[in-house]
């Protein structure tokens, strides 16, 4: 595991030293207005924020966090089916597993020409999730399409590139509002191989996002609705590395990761006159975990764990009285799914993953992915 640990605190010291160079704050709290929340709806003041958006923009950031890393274990191994290719004497090779960190060794001839390959993959996922506390309670769809291509210069490496789509519908239920947001991201990245079964893979990712919402007049249901434009720009960095081995017929990968994203939101004015300042979101997460997976012929089931904590986050200003749920910056992401190879180099997977132990909060998301190889 040494092979593993010098890259992966050397990304997670720099984006740490990142993340914290940015103020913790993004703006200060409205002017103390008691009781909540009678003294704030008979001002027509959400007892929260003025917009939803505010609230959903690290919610946003964190969904967009955990969508691009399911995929980073993926772009981690493109290339493993190449290293050594040259190899004298070797008739068997590690390949690449569509929508997972893991290998899976399959027949090559010793010596076969894998200058230049050429790989292209996608992936859809559906994620649902509930916030249930009073102050900040909200429901959410959200799909995301991702496609790219990747190909390797040289033995080794791989660079590639990635499109995506977001579509994303939220009940606000803590001010009787919505928000509809849709856009799109592209995602230059890079793996490494370091070592035999060891690899690194960084990728940068922007997007640009329209969101239509609205709030209720009074924050409850029935009210006069009071609607808004925003413009956003999403900006994130990630970092990882996975290891591989074998213990007994099981497929094993460790893997540890830094994330750092920025979401920065233009300002706006809503159709009451409400004046809304520019804004901007950060937050910064490492994550470590292990994936174990059982190869049954052209099958492979797998079960992960992963472990996420947020080391730098923006405070969402609340208002004096108003109710606010504890922070809790550690959760547990469990997942699990079915791969499959095909012999002619098209592989694909189905999983499914669950958010456990944030407080007051709920995630799920089923993910397809699909790679083939040229």
């Amino acid at each position: 595991m040494r092979a593993i640990a010098k890259p992966v605190l050397c990304t997670a010291l720099g984006v740490m030293l990142l993340g914290n160079s940015f103020s913790a704050n993004a703006g200060s709290s409205p002017p103390p207005c008691t009781p909540y929340p009678a003294c704030w709806y008979a001002n027509n003041i959400n007892p929260l924020l003025t917009s939803p958006v505010e609230l959903l923009a690290l919610v946003i950031l964190q969904a967009q966090i955990r969508a691009w890393a399911q995929v980073a274990l993926m772009l981690n191994m493109p290339f493993a089916a190449y290293v050594g290719s040259g190899r004298s004497g070797l008739d068997t090779e590690i390949s690449p597993v569509a929508g997972g960190s893991m290998f899976r060794s399959r027949g090559m001839a010793a010596g076969d020409d894998f200058a230049f390959p050429y790989s292209f993959w996608g992936s859809v996922s559906r994620t649902d999730s509930e916030d249930d506390f009073v102050s900040t309670a909200f429901d959410s769809t959200r799909y995301n399409f991702l496609a790219g291509a990747d190909f390797s210069p040289r033995e080794g490496l791989v660079m590639g590139l990635a499109l995506g789509y977001e579509d994303q519908d939220v009940d606000t239920t803590f001010n009787a509002g919505n928000a509809d947001m849709d856009g799109f991201t592209v995602v230059p990245y890079l793996s490494l191989m370091v070592g035999d079964k060891t690899s690194v893979n960084l990728s940068f990712g922007y997007s640009d996002i329209d969101i239509s919402q609205f709030r209720s007049t009074g924050g409850v249901p029935g009210g006069a609705p009071i609607t808004s434009k925003v413009d956003s720009e999403r900006w994130f960095f990630s970092g990882n590395a996975a290891h591989y081995w074998q213990y007994g017929n099981w497929n094993l990968t460790g893997h540890a990761g830094v994330f750092w994203a920025k979401d920065q939101q233009d300002a706006f004015t809503e159709s009451d006159a409400t004046a809304n300042l520019k804004n901007s979101f950060k937050l910064g997460q490492w994550r470590i975990g292990i994936e174990g997976a059982y190869p049954m012929g052209a099958f492979e089931p797998y079960a992960s764990a992963t472990l996420e904590n947020d080391f730098s986050r923006t405070q969402i200003p609340f208002a004096a009285g108003v109710a606010r749920a504890q922070y809790d910056p550690t959760d547990v992401l469990l997942g699990f799914g079915l791969r499959y190879f095909a012999d002619d180099g098209l592989s694909g997977s189905i999983g499914y993953s669950t958010v456990v132990g944030r407080n007051d909060y709920d995630e799920d998301t089923f993910q397809l992915m699909v790679r083939a190889e040229f």
